[in-house]
């Protein structure tokens, strides 16, 4: 067995090795060897540096194909190897084999993308197989000590999110040599990227760039969503030295690619690329092998006997909470990678963001009098996508007591405790740096400072300051969501006009009808945890009259913004749009009911889209 565990060990380094060169040997400068298997129709290359890399990545290549069936050969004749040590040997050999046969179409210069993509997809996948026979193998023999506790394999949870992690991995590697050969330049793929000579690079491959970009973002996020995973739940000590193993190479690799570019030498990237996205692809595929985590019996003794599980009467409580501790852990488990995801982005409340974004595009749109550049569109609605959602995770993150005890609210993952508050914490911190961040660099410094603002006004002036103290939270609070349209705007035109802050005034005087009327429909569960909501403070007759002030100053506002810059057209929405409004609110002033109250909260969800769709349109066939 011993024999066996060392040759799976070499064949692992080796295409490891193997791997490494392959980058070098196809980011040499100079041409490479011209037929195969030969180089420059001799067995040894030539004195020349690109000739050697080339001839040298084969020549390993070939060696490792001679290490990989030896090792399957001995996998077959050594006593106590398991199937699943055989058949990952044996699998090994096979894409060899296959990779061998693509090797020979990369031989020339006119290689086509998709061959070489195939060609690194092929290494990558022997890696894995090669990989998965060591873990195998040292499960089969015991020993190491250390490598057999993590191939003990048994963690589902964790087995779940490995593969899933792997996945990530294995796209986002063949994603960047499908750029590469593509002809995106790799300079433009980090956010650094700014002077005059990669803009023009950047505006030639911006659909492939882009793509590139995105992928690279989802999949760092899974990879260290995986780890966090096994840090934070009940895992082996295995998974921990993964969990740390994963977040040092994603911060590795975005230092390299930071460095590469902020120095404008590129030429090594590739290779030192893979050498950090290969040992990632390992520690993914090693955690299918982390046995699950060995709980000592709350009624055990140190003799190994069991004790009355019996408790008294006073411990009854700490029993209860130990129970809701057990279930949120059997819930998380029984969720899996994509139940915890899940959990994440609900944080962040896609159904406001997505009503924010919509004010945030309107403004661009109305700003350019037509669609902006598809970059700037781009970074502009991502950096408020993220600055929105921290600004929600974090509002989750401190309200997380109450929000436990409303119905609406209670099944939050940071209510619920399937994500601890010192995670939601981080993750709202690290959405609002990461937006501030983005918006500087990609866009422009007064559209992230005016994100921030509006990110810190909600977190700090709403959700700590006001929510709890008074029944105006609402009205003073609303300037917070009322951000998204200068920050639209501010990216297009790097300054602020009248028209935008009337964008900005629409969605302030719009807060509290909206609000308002949903209180109306919940004020038993905001009184009950406390929150000084108007209807629970002043009564319903107050508020509803509060909701028809309110309507009528939007309605003068919004008739009041044409001189500025608007036309008839959204002169003739904008009195159909309030009109249909002040209905509403007339409506729940007279003849109060459940039932007008619910329209008119529906109703005040369509109305930002439909009011800045107007001035949209308008802008854009009046110019």
């Amino acid at each position: 067995m011993t024999r066996l565990y060392r040759m799976s060990v070499l064949a692992a380094l080796s295409t490891f090795a193997l791997i490494v060169l392959g980058g070098l040997s196809r980011a040499r400068t100079g041409p490479g060897c011209s037929d195969w298997p030969r180089c420059q129709g001799t067995w040894l290359p030539p004195a020349d540096a690109a000739l050697l890399v080339d001839w040298l990545h084969r020549a390993v290549s070939a060696s490792i194909g001679v290490v990989l069936i030896v090792t399957a050969i001995i996998s077959v004749m050594t006593p106590g190897a398991s199937v699943r040590t055989r058949k990952s040997a044996w699998a090994a050999v096979a894409l060899v084999v296959i990779q061998s046969l693509v090797g020979a179409l990369t031989a020339g210069s006119e290689t086509t993308s998709w061959v070489g993509t195939a060609h690194l997809g092929l290494a990558m996948a022997i890696f894995g197989a090669t990989l998965l026979t060591v873990l195998s193998v040292a499960a089969d023999r015991g020993a190491p000590a250390w490598l057999a506790q993590a191939s003990g394999g048994a963690d589902q949870r964790l087995r779940r999110a490995g593969l899933a992690g792997s996945a990530a991995t294995f796209v986002l590697i063949l994603s960047g040599a499908a750029s590469n050969a593509a002809g995106v330049a790799v300079a433009c793929a980090w956010p650094l990227c700014r002077d005059g000579e990669h803009q023009a690079a950047r505006a030639a491959a911006i659909g492939n760039a882009a793509g590139f970009q995105m992928t690279t973002l989802a999949a760092a996020a899974l990879v260290l969503l995986v780890g966090w995973q096994a840090w934070r739940g009940p895992s082996a000590p295995a998974a921990r030295w993964l969990a740390g193993a994963s977040l040092m190479l994603v911060g590795l690799q975005a230092a390299i690619g930071g460095a590469a570019i902020s120095l404008h030498h590129t030429g090594w990237l590739g290779p030192a690329v893979l050498a950090t996205m290969t040992p990632l692809l390992a520690v993914m595929l090693a955690y299918l092998f982390v046995p699950a985590p060995r709980l000592a019996m709350a009624g055990g003794t140190a003799g190994g006997g069991t004790r009355s599980m019996t408790m008294p009467i006073g411990r009854a409580d700490a029993a209860e909470a130990a129970e809701a501790a057990e279930a949120v852990a059997d819930a998380i488990a029984a969720s899996g990678p994509v139940g915890v995801v899940r959990d994440y982005v609900a944080l962040t409340k896609p159904g406001i963001m997505s009503l924010l974004l919509t004010t945030e595009l309107g403004a661009m749109l109305i700003a350019q009098a037509g669609l902006p550049r598809f970059s700037l569109v781009i970074w502009a609605l991502l950096g408020g996508v993220l600055s929105a959602g921290g600004a929600n995770v974090l509002n989750c993150y401190i309200d997380r007591d109450i929000d436990a005890k409303m119905t609406r609210t209670k099944d939050r993952a940071s209510a619920a405790g399937r994500i601890s508050p010192r995670a939601t914490l981080i993750f709202g911190v690290a959405l609002t740096v990461i937006s501030f961040v983005l918006l500087w660099v990609m866009v422009n410094p007064l559209a992230a400072m005016l994100a921030l603002a509006g990110n810190l006004f909600y977190v700090f002036i709403y959700t700590l300051w006001l929510k709890r103290r008074t029944p105006q939270n609402i009205v003073i609070g609303g300037a917070a969501g009322a951000f998204p349209p200068l920050v639209g705007w501010a990216a297009v035109t790097g300054d602020l006009s009248v028209l935008a802050w009337g964008l900005f005034w629409i969605i302030f005087l719009w807060t509290p009808p909206h609000f308002w009327s949903l209180a109306l429909l919940k004020q038993g569960e905001y009184g009950r945890v406390g929150v000084p909501m108007l209807p629970n403070v002043k009564g319903e007759a107050e508020t509803r009259k509060q909701i028809l002030i309110y309507t009528v100053l939007l309605f003068a506002l919004c008739v009041a913004l044409t001189p500025f810059g608007l036309g008839w057209i959204y002169l003739a929405s904008a009195i159909v749009i309030n009109g249909l409004f002040l209905v509403y609110a007339l409506k729940l002033y007279l003849n109060p009911s459940k039932a007008t109250a619910r329209g008119m909260f529906f109703y005040s969800l369509w109305y930002l889209a439909l009011i800045y769709a107007a001035a949209v349109i308008d802008r854009i066939a009046l110019g």
